[in-house]
């Protein structure tokens, strides 16, 4: 995919079951959206994909991730952590593709250029996706129960670890949405059910500290 060639609808690059929407037209199974999901790009110029369909979608980053979400955003390019790493989308269990993301270093004024000339033309076009005005196909009629409904909490991918002490390990994370880092301190499995008084005074040390950054 390039910038010479721009998106059909108003939203970015398409995947769907709707070939006259559609950028790139979706097989015919259950379980996928006339739309489904869009390329765009987020405010800090990196390349993400938004799910917008009835069942979700799954996005891995080198194995890790790997949980369904619907309305929701991943970081696919434009950021250190998954420039690195190999990005999985799953539509479908019979459906996956492998994206692979240009690095842009030496001409990097023309690629924010040209991702500014690419909202322009989103922003600019008259065609509404049909998924835009909530048309959906290829779903199941029966009735959404809640332990079907995917999470909409954020999903954290381990980077490395940070360090250890003697209960604990603290591990770089990072939020597949916002880029944002985080240290995360979980218990060493081998302690876990060994000390159980002193995990609570962890427990209870660890509420007690506020960090601002």
């Amino acid at each position: 995919m390039t910038f010479s060639n721009g998106p059909k609808g108003g939203l970015g690059v398409l995947f769907g079951c709707f070939a006259g929407t559609s950028d790139i037209v979706l097989p015919d199974l259950k379980g996928l959206s006339g739309l489904h999901a869009y390329l765009t790009f987020d405010a800090q110029k990196r390349l993400i994909l938004r799910d917008c369909s009835t069942l979700g979608t799954i996005v891995t980053y080198d194995g890790q991730g790997g949980e369904k979400r619907r309305s929701f955003d991943w970081i696919l390019g434009g950021h250190g952590f998954p420039d690195r790493v190999k990005k999985i989308i799953e539509f479908h269990p019979l459906l996956k593709f492998l994206i692979v993301v240009y690095k842009h270093e030496k001409h990097r004024d023309q690629y924010f250029s040209n991702i500014d000339r690419f909202h322009a033309d989103v922003a600019a076009s008259n065609d509404l996706p049909f998924g835009g005005l909530g048309l959906e196909s290829r779903i199941s009629t029966e009735v959404p129960s809640g332990t079907q409904t995917p999470s909409q909490d954020s999903i954290l991918v381990e980077r490395g670890t940070i360090g250890e002490g003697a209960f604990g390990v603290v591990k770089l994370v990072w939020d597949v949405s916002t880029g944002i880092e985080y240290a995360s301190k979980g218990p060493h499995r081998k302690y876990f059910n060994k000390n159980p008084e002193k995990w609570r005074a962890e427990v209870d040390m660890m509420k007690q500290i506020s960090h601002v950054s």
